[in-house]
């Protein structure tokens, strides 16, 4: 397995742009109650392209399960370590959020949909 490549800080080349975690997240976050391709790029707002890179990197760290339902079609689930990880991003960004204000609402807004989840 090769080990997650995570940038000592984001590529921001441009105001709001979406570091990888984020996106990675993104698709975590949709993929909570289970989800397939098309739902999981319109929700994170990825191309195909990115859709299929990000699926790779996360099912390769086990972060995503992939299920087959009763009609043939692939089905993904984020784990337990996947749960974990939207964990720990969560409080990540709000630790960074709370030093950094102009990350705060995005933080603000992640945080209260990784709540709802929970519930």
């Amino acid at each position: 397995m090769k080990e997650l490549e995570v940038d000592s800080k984001p590529a921001k080349t441009k105001p709001g742009r979406r570091d990888k975690l984020y996106i990675m997240a993104s698709v975590l976050e949709t993929c909570v109650s289970g989800a397939k391709k098309t739902k999981i790029m319109y929700t994170a707002n990825l191309s195909f392209s990115q859709l299929t890179n990000y699926i790779a990197i996360t099912l390769e760290h086990d972060l995503l399960a992939k299920q087959i339902d009763d009609k043939g079609r692939a089905i993904l689930r984020a784990t337990p370590k996947g749960l974990d990880f939207l964990q720990k991003y969560d409080e990540i960004s709000q630790i960074l959020a709370s030093e950094n204000g102009q990350n705060k609402n995005r933080a603000r807004a992640f945080s209260q949909r990784l709540r709802k989840i929970r519930a």
